[in-house]
């Protein structure tokens, strides 16, 4: 009996002596280090010219602008403009007061529409919360949203009715999030709440 008793503490303190070997050869990843290569790697893969090839529109009662568009029943847009995305310029991080690491970057884009060529800014960012590790960057939410002005800059007017066309759609100041299934020639933007306040609910787009 004493024999069994010995043989089991000793596989028990070889096997806890293991696992405290392996959780010392596993370092703990930096916050820092993992939230530029989430948001460094989603930049990479949405660079490049991209057709904005569907357009999902929910019908709203009382969206002034759809009566304006004729949009009178829930909508797809085909084939509505071209957007090239160039790679971003810096990428900052905050930590906010829960202890998340708040990423964020900014790339500069083109909007081409109706023979004109528009400046966009597609902000990217993320949350490094301690459930994100360098093995699911793929699958982590980044966020996107489209504007018509840089970072830091005052809400600059539209230059003219085609491109004020993206604002009544809810193309700009709309949050998106990329879900699973995107790849190199195709990804598809949804509306963080479903869909935006004007009704935009769903983008695709197809690399060019």
């Amino acid at each position: 009996m004493k024999k069994h008793l010995l043989i089991v503490l000793v596989s028990t303190v070889f096997g806890l002596s293991a696992c405290k070997k392996e959780a010392e050869l596993t370092p703990p990843v930096d916050n820092v280090q993992l939230g530029q290569t989430l948001l460094t790697k989603r930049a990479g893969q949405l660079t490049g010219k991209w057709l904005i090839d569907e357009t999902s529109i929910a019908w709203k009662r009382f969206n002034p602008y759809f009566v304006e568009l004729g949009i009178t029943q829930d909508t797809v847009l085909r084939n509505l403009a071209t957007l090239t995305i160039s790679s971003p310029t810096q990428i900052t991080h905050a930590l906010s007061p829960q202890y998340i690491y708040d990423f964020k970057t900014e790339l500069v884009c083109q909007l081409d529409y109706g023979g004109k060529s528009y400046p966009v800014y597609l902000t990217l960012s993320t949350a490094v919360d301690g459930k994100n590790t360098l093995s699911n960057v793929d699958s982590s939410p980044v966020r996107m949203s489209l504007w018509s002005y840089p970072a830091g800059a005052y809400n600059t007017p539209i230059p003219d009715t085609n491109a004020l066309l993206f604002r009544k759609l809810g193309f700009f100041h709309t949050t998106f999030e990329e879900k699973e299934g995107n790849n190199s020639s195709s990804r598809r933007w949804y509306g963080y709440s479903s869909e935006s306040a004007l009704g935009l609910q769903e983008v695709k787009l197809t690399k060019q």
